[in-house]
């Protein structure tokens, strides 16, 4: 027996340097466990001098195939060894074969030569990408060897058992077509398959689906022992190939081919054809398959006709049948793939399929829907269109690919600009956001059943792992920065808008009281009000109007009857974080139309401050104190400096919700303090940094009860019920004291 220095894996062909469980993380082969018989060549046997036998793939009643390495190719293939074992056996050096008797030799050579001749004919179809290539045959050790290629992947019959016994129409039509056109090569050369059944056609991981072991040699061995039954497949093999004196050709392959995709669809294999003769009970298969497109059960049914000559005659027929072709329609001649070029020494190379137009080769990992909508819902819409592009490219298909990537762009620049000019706070933010996702993911998921879903069956369907949910989980993450990058300075500016031009009224149900404060116009010169005396505008001359004047600080208040000393005094409060230079002066007004109110910067850094609109905050707060305690609304804040150049105008309306400032024992304000409002009957809650000058606020609460929370650095935490007025009108201020932990 031949030897050789490497040691190949008898499962996988890897070399390996020792006995036992193989290394190659995709074979689980050990060869401590797997037992070897008598029937079969010996494992690591070099057969012809050239090919290192392994395990056994296959065995049926005329012959077993093993895998091996072509040493001089350095290619792993399978071969086939002809062995009938009702007619020899293998002598006890376990190679030899030797037939049982002379009448059994006679039926043995008979059909050795049919099996050579077989090889030789399916040499010539020229490696056809639907039929298995053969590369080499010979006789050896008393019986004869096929080699072909090797296909790495499973029999339609396995695949069917995966999938639960049946699969859809869609699917099992796109891969009987592949077989159509591999008969159909054969046809045109004299062959005829005879033996066409899901344990002959293997689904390749690496290329097209492939037909395999021609039936010519066994059923030329059956009728020579006059025994029929034992070479054919009941309820494959038409009538004809029951009968020694049958005709058979393509229509033969026909009734095969039919029986094959019946069983693919319904799940059960058709009653035998003799006992069709006697009593049809053929189910019809839309009984089973409710997908079924009406021209296909017609062919399906016609394909089936148990007498030969009144089913279709060739593949081409039935295959016009089978997806209702007509007239001018292309034949299945003319859309068979292209000549090939031979395939290089040990490459494996993939084809086009030869009747799907939008499909590539079995090997390609195409993402299912469920991946865009992982991609969608975790991401955005570009992530979902890269998904969808990448199965694009990888169908060949770079046009529809580059439309996706695009519309993605679009969609998510349209969105990030559409959630950036929105206010994030709104209690519907939250709703609106996951509801849109979700939608999202599920629009993008039919739209890829609708434009892919037919490829990605078919390719799995081919043997094809799917596209990694993981990889589109990535994906849409991935895109969700780009989303971001774009919406982040937009959102920061709609903010800073926002919080500059806020209006400070929220009357329910009334889009009359919103305001916003009016545009500044730096450098304009505002006319002074009278340094005595009311207004041109104020009240009626029969009352009383009294002009007085409050020291604040470093600066002074004049304000006008019928605002009060008290009143004052409160405002005077407001202001004295302004008043800490001097020249400040505030004006106090209450007119026919509401407050009118003047504050005089004398600060250059504070007045540049309050032009810029960093002080919007407190002074649309503190201008809302002052028309609740003196002024009336709708109210006038005027700023400006000592110049009396305009640095800001503020128009304020009713306040609604809540607010206060946070101040210490000694009674100065604490910044940065963390204030949250809850609301007790929903429990939805707010939050507020206090500003610079301790205030915090709450604009547009509903009406009822809320428990008020205050958290700062170096002090204990306080909390107060508080209520907002059933009227949704008045304010609700709240003066805190943050008592000292320390």
């Amino acid at each position: 027996m031949a030897t050789h220095s490497i040691r190949y894996c008898a499962g996988c062909m890897t070399g390996v340097s020792e006995t036992g469980r193989c290394t190659n993380a995709g074979c689980r082969w050990d060869e401590r466990v797997a037992v070897e018989t008598q029937e079969h060549l010996p494992r690591h046997y070099i057969l012809l001098d050239r090919y290192y036998i392994g395990r056994v793939l296959g065995q049926g009643g005329f012959g077993v195939t093993y895998i091996a390495q072509d040493l001089k190719l350095d290619r792993t293939v399978a071969i086939k060894e002809f062995l009938p074992k009702d007619q020899c056996s293998r002598r006890t050096d376990r190679v030899t074969v030797h037939s049982f008797s002379e009448e059994k030799g006679e039926q043995f050579r008979f059909g050795l030569e049919r099996f050579l001749s077989e090889a030789q004919n399916i040499a010539k179809l020229g490696g056809h990408p639907n039929i298995v290539s053969i590369t080499d045959y010979a006789e050896a050790n008393g019986t004869a060897y096929m080699v072909m290629e090797f296909i790495p992947g499973v029999t339609l019959k396995q695949y069917l058992a995966d999938q639960g016994g049946k699969i859809p129409y869609s699917v099992a039509s796109e891969i009987m077509l592949h077989v159509m056109a591999g008969l159909n090569k054969a046809h045109e050369h004299g062959l005829i398959h005879r033996d066409v059944s899901p344990d002959n056609i293997m689904l390749s991981s690496l290329g097209p689906v492939k037909l395999i072991d021609f039936g010519a040699a066994r059923q030329a061995v059956g009728e020579k022992s006059q025994n029929l039954t034992m070479v054919l497949k009941p309820g494959y093999a038409p009538e004809e190939q029951y009968r020694s004196r049958g005709v058979q050709g393509p229509w033969t392959d026909v009734y095969a081919t039919a029986a094959t995709l019946y069983r693919c669809i319904t799940g059960h294999v058709p009653p035998a054809a003799p006992d069709r003769l006697a009593e049809d009970d053929l189910v019809r298969p839309s009984h089973i398959c409710k997908d079924l497109p009406a021209a296909a059960e017609a062919a399906i049914l016609n394909g089936l006709t148990v007498r030969a000559n009144a089913r279709p005659q060739t593949i081409k027929e039935f295959r016009q049948l089978l997806i209702g072709l007509t007239g001018s329609q292309p034949q299945i001649s003319e859309i068979a793939p292209p000549p090939q070029p031979i395939q290089g020494e040990g490459e494996t190379v993939a084809v086009q399929s030869p009747i799907s137009y939008g499909m590539q080769t079995a090997g390609i990992r195409l993402f299912t829907p469920r991946a865009v909508w992982l991609a969608a819902f975790f991401g955005t819409p570009l992530g979902a269109c890269i998904v969808l592009a990448i199965n694009y490219s990888r169908l060949n298909k770079a046009s529809s690919a580059l439309k996706c990537i695009v519309t993605g762009t679009i969609l998510t620049v349209a969105i990030a600009v559409g959630v950036a000019v929105v206010n994030p706070t709104s209690e519907l933010w939250p709703p609106i956001f996951i509801g849109g996702q979700i939608g999202l993911a599920f629009a993008f998921s039919n739209l890829t059943r609708q434009w892919q879903g037919d490829q990605i069956k078919q390719n799995q369907a081919l043997g094809a792992r799917r596209g990694s949910y993981w990889a589109a989980f990535g994906i849409g993450l991935a895109t969700i920065v780009m989303q971001l990058v774009i919406a982040w300075p937009i959102a920061s500016y709609e903010t800073t808008k926002h919080l500059q031009q806020e209006s400070d009224s929220y009357s329910t149900g009334s889009s009359d009281s919103l305001s916003s404060p009016a545009t500044s116009t730096t450098g304009d010169t505002i006319t002074s009000p009278p340094p005595a005396g009311p207004p041109s505008d104020s009240t009626s001359d029969s009352t009383p109007q009294t002009h007085k004047e409050l020291s604040v600080g470093k600066g002074a208040l004049d304000y006008w009857y019928p605002i009060t000393d008290s009143q004052a005094q409160d405002v005077g409060k407001l202001l004295s974080g302004y008043f800490e230079d001097e020249g400040t002066h505030a004006e106090l007004r209450r007119t026919d139309q509401g407050g009118e109110f003047v504050l005089t910067i004398a600060s250059a850094s504070d007045a540049q401050e309050v032009a810029n609109g960093q002080h919007d905050i407190d002074l649309f707060w503190i201008g809302r104190a002052m028309a609740e305690d003196a002024g009336g609304y709708p109210a006038e804040l005027h700023l400006v400096n000592t110049s009396g150049e305009t640095l800001r105008n503020l128009l304020l309306s009713r306040f609604v919700g809540l607010a206060g400032e946070v101040e210490n024992s000694a009674g100065s304000t604490i910044e940065d303090a963390s204030v949250t409002v809850t609301n007790d009957s929903t429990g939805q809650s707010f939050s507020f940094q206090s500003t610079d000058l301790g205030i915090y606020q709450f604009p547009n609460l509903a009406p009822g009860s809320y428990t008020l929370d205050v958290q700062a650095t170096g002090y204990s935490e306080y909390r107060e019920s508080v209520e907002v007025p059933a009227d949704g009108v008045a304010s609700q201020n709240v003066r805190l004291t943050v008592e000292s932990s320390q």
